[in-house]
């Protein structure tokens, strides 16, 4: 076989690894095409990192990747942005803090060609990097680029990176209505489900039963495909629910879990659950190791996020954190983020009614306890509730909607009719049959107490006011 096609037959054994059988078998590929292919050795090794990060930081083919990497060719004397983000990469996986502006910089030209092909890549660099803003950027593009290609492979990848965005967002039923599109495009083209943005809604949904299954679940496949990057997400999807439950002695054990291989994605997502489950247990040491780090990171990141979260997990470490709470939740406020401005105003209000300002602490809990509840975050919904009735205010109940009668599937076909697309439409979108289409939408109708499409808007606004 010819070198060209024989470097080529290689890369299209690890694209087939990396999206069917498993990121690690992929990663042996991806070196063995940078061997055999010096003049572009450098774009094989940054894909191999890419597969890299799915796999586990401590998995021996992720350090054959990274000492690889450290050992390319040098970039020529005017790089890509491909040789820039190599070697940046590189840096930040040595530890090397100073390249996060230039990584954001490159993560930022979401339009970049770059990117086509290496989407999980700029999804976790994001997320490390405290943006949930530019991972939705890069989700977005790569979606409308998908529909135009026609492309079932990237399609769902990016409704999963988009679902994870609405959730963090605090708009559950959003990340719910795309999770379901995403796992129907996947079962036609027989692709693994990615489960990050599943677990991630199930664990702020807070409801234990369904959310241990599905992480029981996770944690199996996930060590059936080496995907050790997937188990931490489990792992932290575990503390999750278990903060949000306040069983902090069980979220704190999942939290080291999560952070034990150094998976990129862990720094803004397990640190902080780690963080409050310690202080919690009263395990000050792992509290302020922790809390170390993320400052650390935070800073370099510089998101309000990431600023806002650092606010915070200091406020729950200082002996007068009064005026970090405050600057926690002005920050997380204009960040995008519902779910941790919601936490700032519990861990606030929990330190207020413990310092006797039970009027103060009824405020906060309050503005905790309605965001959880718009949210759907039953679990921590249900901590609010709790510390509000020790501040002598009763909290009302979350109410059943007609809306949570809908499944998955009937919630996006009705959010979706509701912008005004025709059956048509939506059943292209979803490769089902107009026919399906309007079925679902009579079980919708009958369901929501409406008679039709107008309605729907309307219907869907109105039971979600209702909660």
């Amino acid at each position: 076989m010819e070198k060209p096609l024989r470097v080529q037959a290689v890369l299209l054994r690890a694209q087939a690894a990396f999206f069917q059988k498993g990121a690690a078998e992929a990663v042996g590929h991806l070196l063995h095409a940078a061997e055999c292919d010096p003049a572009r050795a450098r774009l094989h090794l940054l894909d191999a990192l890419q597969a890299a990060m799915v796999v586990s930081r401590t998995a021996p083919g992720t350090q054959q990747a990274l000492a690889a990497a450290r050992m390319a060719p040098p970039a020529p004397a005017d790089p890509s942005r491909a040789d820039q983000l190599l070697d940046a990469l590189v840096g930040y996986l040595d530890g090397d803090l100073s390249v996060v502006p230039g990584l954001k910089e490159i993560l930022a030209e979401v339009t970049n060609p770059l990117w086509a092909r290496r989407l999980s890549m700029g999804a976790l660099l994001a997320v490390e990097l405290w943006d949930f803003a530019l991972e939705e950027r890069l989700a977005r593009h790569s979606e409308a680029a998908a529909r135009a290609d026609g492309s079932l492979v990237i399609l769902p990848v990016s409704l999963w990176m988009l679902a994870m965005g609405a959730a963090v967002r605090g708009d559950l039923p959003a990340a719910v209505s795309l999770l379901s599109e995403a796992d129907d495009i996947a079962s036609i083209t027989g692709a693994p489900v990615h489960w990050y943005a599943h677990l991630q809604v199930a664990a702020l949904r807070g409801h234990q039963a369904e959310a241990e299954a599905l992480i029981a679940r996770v944690v199996d496949e996930a060590d059936e495909r080496a995907k050790g990057l997937l188990t931490s997400i489990a792992h932290y999807s575990a503390a999750v629910l278990a903060n949000g439950l306040g069983e902090h002695r069980r979220a704190l054990e999942a939290a080291h879990l999560a952070l034990r291989d150094g998976d990129i994605g862990m720094t803004s997502l397990g640190l902080p659950e780690l963080i409050e489950a310690a202080v919690r247990c009263g395990d000050w040491s792992s509290a302020e190791q922790a809390y170390q780090r993320l400052h650390e990171h935070a800073g370099a990141a510089g998101t309000d996020w990431a600023l806002g979260v650092r606010a915070l997990m200091a406020a729950l470490l200082a002996a007068e954190p009064d005026e970090l709470f405050r600057e926690a939740v002005a920050r997380l406020g204009t960040s995008g983020t519902r779910v941790w401005l919601a936490r700032a105003h519990l861990n606030h209000g929990i330190w207020l009614r413990r310092e006797g300002r039970r009027r103060d602490a009824r405020e906060a809990l309050r503005a905790a306890h309605e965001i959880f509840i718009e949210v759907g975050a039953d679990a921590f919904a249900g901590r609010a509730r709790l510390e509000l009735a020790a501040s002598g205010e009763r909290a009302r109940t979350p109410a059943q909607t007609a809306v949570d009668a809908l499944t998955a599937q009937e919630l996006n076909i009705a959010r979706l009719v509701a912008t005004g697309a025709t059956s048509r439409e939506v059943a292209d979108r979803l490769f089902l049959s107009p026919r399906t289409i309007d079925a679902h939408l009579r079980s919708v109708f009958r369901k929501l107490g409406i008679t039709s499409r107008r309605e729907l808007s309307g219907a869907l606004s109105h039971s979600l006011a209702e909660v």
